[in-house]
């Protein structure tokens, strides 16, 4: 079951998906040349979240009690559907359909890729360790490329879009379901429902607690970033070069994790982490010396190459493979509903009182936030109380 062609067919998959997407930074300039207004524009990001809160979870449950490559597959065809109506589509109408077809794709394969792929490799924090470093480096590479790519044709992001969803299709093809074991499944009262969901959600309810203020505050930093840049008055022309170097260096963090961080206790790696990016954060906003906070920003990137990865590797360890797709599921709806509230939040500081407020004020709730979270793990602790998940 576990071979040298997994662990590639693992670096491939993981590369190419990043990859994949690589039209976000230019997806502004898309949808204005597709005759979308600024406006219209904030309308079609909350189609996509909504769209993806609402699928993920069924999706993941269709996973885990039919097919988890089916679902898979479902979601490589809506992508590619998507991407299509994006490339022939124009006005505000086909956009958000498009929008939605490709917000139904990413449910259909978030949770089942990492379902079945971690599975073909016998340590399966590999799987997660690998998926870190394919994705800064190939949203380091897709930086730099993507610009002068839209310039020779605003088409040509989405044709090379299409191109890796082929390939992603080829290589979950590639891996085999255990077809005697989803028979026997089937027979028994294992498959997930949605009292089972809630169940789990409840049993978890402190980690998934931290994944959201964590995902509500830390994206932040990188979203904006291009606004700390053009307040800083760098030149345009610098910001491929910052974004490329910046990409790279989270693998450093990951490196670190798998050598030195691992063995230690998760809750408290990613409280103590939340509170170090809340002191950078804090630096940045304080002090508006450009060379002060590029050296913050890249010391935060450290901590950000391993701070996703541990949520990743930790709702892995208390799945199975009866549930785990669904488990990532709910993972990735956390995630969404908090990005979808935070999104127009910190746009409206931002607006109000400029980038370094934003920084402050964030920084500010984050520490809160982070010391409140530790107090009450610790309380958990001296309680003796202990998490247990259903059929585990």
């Amino acid at each position: 079951m576990y071979s040298t062609f997994s662990i590639i067919r693992i670096w491939i998959y993981t590369f190419t998906s990043s990859f994949a997407i690589l039209y976000a930074p230019i997806l502004l300039l898309f949808y204005e040349s597709k005759g979308v207004n600024i406006a219209q524009i904030g309308i079609l990001f909350a189609i996509s979240s909504v769209v993806n809160i609402i699928t993920e979870v069924p999706f993941g449950m269709f996973s885990d009690n039919y097919s988890k490559k089916l679902s898979a597959v479902l979601g490589v065809c809506f992508t590619i559907i998507g991407l299509l109506i994006y490339i022939n589509g124009e006005g505000l109408i086909e956009m958000a359909i498009a929008v939605g077809i490709l917000a139904v794709g990413l449910s259909g394969k978030s949770g089942a890729v990492e379902a079945i792929l971690v599975r073909t490799v016998k340590n399966q924090d590999t799987f997660f360790h690998i998926s870190n470093y394919t994705t800064y480096l190939a949203n380091a590479i897709s930086g730099i490329m993507v610009g002068f790519i839209f310039k020779v044709n605003e088409l040509y992001p989405f044709y090379i879009s299409i191109g890796c969803e082929i390939i992603l299709l080829i290589l979950v093809l590639s891996v085999k379901e255990n077809v005697k074991e989803s028979k026997e499944f089937s027979k028994t009262s294992n498959k997930m429902s949605l009292k089972k969901v809630i169940l789990f959600i409840n049993n978890y309810k402190f980690m998934f607690l931290v994944l959201f203020v964590s995902y509500f505050f830390i994206p932040q930093i990188s979203v904006y970033f291009p606004e700390y840049l053009d307040v800083q008055k760098l030149p345009v022309e610098s910001f491929g070069i910052i974004y490329f170097v910046m990409n790279l260096i989270p693998m450093v963090g990951t490196y670190i994790y798998k050598k030195r961080l691992a063995k230690m206790k998760t809750e408290k790696l990613v409280l103590t982490s939340l509170i170090l990016l809340s002191i950078y954060m804090f630096i940045m906003g304080l002090f508006k010396n450009v060379i002060i906070g590029l050296t913050v920003y890249a010391l935060s990137r450290i901590i950000i190459g391993w701070f996703w990865m541990v949520f990743s590797i930790y709702f892995n360890t208390i799945s199975n493979d009866s549930n785990k797709a669904t488990v990532f599921s709910v993972k990735g709806m956390v995630m969404n509903i908090a990005f979808i509230l935070s999104d127009p939040f910190f746009g409206y500081v931002i607006f109000k009182n400029g980038i370094f407020y934003s920084y402050l004020i964030t920084s500010l709730f984050v520490f809160i936030s982070g010391v409140l979270l530790f107090l009450r793990h610790n309380s958990v602790l001296q309680k003796g109380r202990k998490h247990i998940y259903i059929e585990k």
